[in-house]
């Protein structure tokens, strides 16, 4: 192991509150095992005696009983509740205890005393190693004292007979902890991804929907960009004190992971939508230097944890694209399940393109229009993008979903009019990283704008930064190729992340399309927006076109007009239609 290595390992120990494999679910189980099992073992004996003698303990029988009847309880326990355990540690010593002293023959009580051995085993589970060891120290006093005072045994049985109890428990600790390790996150010291899974799937089965419960997907905001300026040991120490700040402000029960990088999930349960702000609030107070973007799933009775995630995960990028430090609450559990699903919606014909009209903001006319995919079930139900988007993407479905999208678009286009000083109105489009990844996506591209008469000019794509890197040799060839062809691009939300500039420096941009959070915050006419006046400006100097998305009011289109702002798209202008013929085209220009 490398010096930096046992840093880590060092640093784990001290931040290991309890093992990683200990749950709610596991210890309850575990419990109603150990007392059960108990019991039943007490009960046999019980039987096996008095069909030898004819002559049975009426109180250890009824004591039997009353222990199996209520084994059954510790399955309802849902959360770690320590209490709980060092009471039932508590209650099954004093129990072994009474009845070693009540039993007459040596050999009946040694059987007795191996009981001691299942009263430490929950221990391990649920506390650090030092606490652990203390319980099963002060168990093997109270046995070592018992068994010497029954009067059946010397001192060299007794310490004998202790002595395999305490070789067993060093056995089951480290049985424990090595369990713990394969499921710790060995730089924050919190539990990583296979351990979250585990227990978040044990508590989804178990999920009946009486409380709210939440799954939080969180990603640091800018870490990578720590990692540059001052070397990934400060950001590994960084990710140890956030770990330790995190777990602080969470409340019992709560279950907070890191699943590499800069990406975090938590799990809270009994909580209200109030109560989980609050306890993100005070999560981000804790890690000033760092802020984070959340994606917040309430949970549904019988919804798998892969369902969940990809909802939370659909939030988080909604929240991407208002800006970071955001959080974003997903819609209730979706009816979209798998990628089969979207792809038998596209066979069946059930998805539909809305176009939402970008206007010229000096001559008031429209020159493209912006396609937007919609999913309308029979019935009528419309499917949101937030539930079928970012499942396209993870299940692979989003190659044929966006290829039926452009090769639609581009047809449609070929359809509309021209605008009245007789220029095409050209057609915008989104691409995913699934899709840039795709060594032949440009291709296909090219290919339906061909087969659709249109120029390639009249064809825009659209790219969100938080979607694609060019480290990738396949983006970077689809782009060259597109751009080599003619057709143009353009940066969504552009302003939120934080690879903007330098994108624009290894990118053929022809469109920064201006984040609608910026819009929204426009509400009087000498309103200073110092971060879109720079977005002007630097736009200006690199003859690049600007659109402001999400203009709602006159006073906003006014605003980014008198500041050079070239075209806008929003309610105030339109909303999306499914068609853009004349009479829309003469509304919007209106």
């Amino acid at each position: 192991m490398s010096s930096r290595d046992a840093r880590r390992s060092t640093r784990l120990e001290r931040t290991c509150r309890r093992p990683a494999v200990a749950s709610g679910p596991v210890i309850g189980r575990l419990l109603a095992i150990l007392y059960g099992s108990s019991a039943i073992i007490g009960l046999a004996a019980n039987g096996i005696h008095l069909a030898q003698s004819g002559d049975g303990d009426v109180w250890r029988l009824a004591g039997n009983l009353l222990v199996l009847a209520l084994a059954p309880l510790f399955l309802r326990m849902r959360r770690v509740v320590p209490w709980v355990v060092n009471v039932a540690t508590t209650v099954g010593a004093g129990l072994v205890t009474l009845a070693v002293l009540l039993t007459q023959s040596g050999p009946g009580a040694a059987s007795v005393a191996i009981l001691y051995l299942l009263v430490t085993l929950p221990t391990f589970y649920l506390y650090p190693r030092s606490v652990a060891w203390s319980h099963s120290i002060a168990v093997g006093v109270l046995a070592l004292v018992t068994l010497y005072a029954h009067g059946s045994f010397d001192a060299p049985s007794v310490v004998r007979g202790v002595g395999v109890g305490v070789a067993l428990a060093v056995v089951i600790g480290w049985l424990v902890r090595a369990g713990d390790l394969a499921e710790r996150d060995f730089t924050s010291g919190l539990t990583n991804r296979r351990g979250f899974e585990r227990r978040a799937q044990a508590f989804l089965q178990g999920y009946d929907g009486s409380s709210r419960a939440a799954l939080v997907v969180i990603d640091l905001d800018g870490l990578d960009s720590v990692n540059e300026r001052r070397g990934s040991d400060y950001g590994d120490d960084l990710i140890l004190r956030l770990g330790r700040a995190w777990t602080a402000v969470l409340p019992d029960g709560a279950l907070l992971a890191r699943h590499g990088g800069d990406e975090f999930t938590l799990m809270v349960d009994d909580i209200s939508p109030e109560g989980l702000e609050a306890i993100l609030a005070k999560m981000r107070a804790a890690t000033p230097e760092l802020t984070f973007t959340a994606g917040v799933a309430w949970c549904a009775a019988g919804e798998t944890l892969t369902m969940l995630m990809l909802r939370a995960d659909g939030a988080i990028f909604q929240a991407k694209r208002r800006g970071y430090g955001q959080t974003v609450a997903a819609v209730g559990a979706s009816t979209v399940r798998s990628g089969s699903d979207i792809r038998d919606a596209l066979a069946r014909g059930e998805f539909v393109l809305h176009y939402q009209p970008v206007v010229d903001l000096t001559t008031g006319t429209v020159d493209k229009a912006e396609a937007l995919v919609r999913w309308v079930q029979p019935g009528g139900r419309t499917v949101p993008p937030d539930e079928f988007i970012h499942l396209a993407e993870q299940t692979g479905a989003m190659l044929e979903l966006g290829d039926w999208v452009v090769a639609t678009a581009c047809r449609t286009a070929a359809t509309w009019p021209t605008t009245v000083d007789g220029r095409p109105v050209a057609v915008s489009v989104n691409a995913s990283g699934t899709e840039l990844q795709d060594p032949s996506y440009a291709g296909r591209v090219l290919r339906h704008v061909a087969d659709a008469g249109l120029t390639p000019d009249r064809l825009m794509i659209e790219l969100v930064e938080s979607n694609y890197s060019l480290s990738s040799r396949s983006v970077r060839e689809n782009l060259m190729s597109l751009t080599d062809a003619g057709v143009r691009l353009a940066i969504d939300d552009f302003g939120t992340g934080y690879s903007s500039l330098s994108r624009l420096d290894q990118l053929r941009v022809d469109i920064l399309k201006i984040d609608r959070s910026f819009v929204r915050a426009l509400t009087g006419p000498d309103q200073p927006m110092p971060v879109v006046t720079a977005i002007l400006a630097m736009a200006d100097a690199l003859r690049i076109e600007v659109v402001a998305e999400g203009i709602e009011t006159a006073e906003q289109a006014d605003w980014l007009r008198s500041r050079g702002c070239t075209h806008g798209q929003g309610y105030f202008y339109s909303r999306p239609v499914p068609e853009l013929g004349p009479a829309e085209l003469a509304l919007v220009g209106s």
